[in-house]
Formats: structure tokens, C-alpha cells, sequence
């Protein structure tokens, strides 16, 4: 994507877990962690409060026209770690055969 507003990364994150609905002993609760997540997409903001990543950006020739689809709105300081992936630039439009014309 040529897109310099965007970059596309993979953003590690703690989250809480769902909640248990049953009833249990305080004591039998043991210690609890929250939850590790993963997220790949395209970092369309991060600052000191929110990191937003989405899984689709539409209208890529219009920046003024940019849509984004997929978005998820992560705490900042939930955010464990941050990497930028590579594009790969594709050799041809379509290297994969047609198994039903096969």
C-alpha cells in the first residue's frame, strides 16, 4: 500500500477475559492474568491514548476519501508491543490456477 498514512503492523495487547457467570469460593479463585491478544492491521492512529489498527483500507487512490473497515481501538497503555511488517510487492495479479477450469 502506498498509503504513507498507514502502516501495516502487528500489535500485541492485554485485554481482560470474559466474565464467568457462575458463582465460586473467593478462595478457589487463584491468581488471574489478563488476556494476550494479537492484532495485524493498518495503524491508522497511536498516540499516548489510543492505538487504532484496521483490517481494511478502501479508496486507497483518495486519501480525502480513505475508508477504513475492521477497526479495533486499543489502549495505549494495554499495547505490549508493536512491529512493523513488510509488504511484499506482487511478481504478476494472480499466480494461483483456476482449479475449476483445471
Amino acid at each position: 500500500m502506498e498509503n504513507e498514512c498507514c502502516k501495516l503492523v502487528l500489535v500485541r495487547w492485554h485485554d481482560s477475559r470474559q466474565a464467568d457467570g457462575s458463582w465460586r469460593y473467593l478462595g478457589d479463585l487463584g491468581p488471574q492474568k489478563p488476556v494476550e491478544c494479537a492484532s495485524v492491521g493498518w495503524l491508522v492512529q497511536d498516540d499516548a491514548e489510543t492505538t487504532v489498527v484496521c483490517q481494511t483500507i478502501g479508496d486507497l487512490d483518495d486519501p480525502e476519501r480513505s475508508q477504513a473497515c475492521g477497526v479495533k481501538i486499543i489502549p495505549t497503555r494495554c499495547v505490549v508491543s508493536m512491529e512493523v511488517l513488510i509488504e511484499e510487492k506482487a511478481t504478476s495479479a494472480s499466480t494461483v490456477s483456476d482449479p475449476v477450469a483445471a
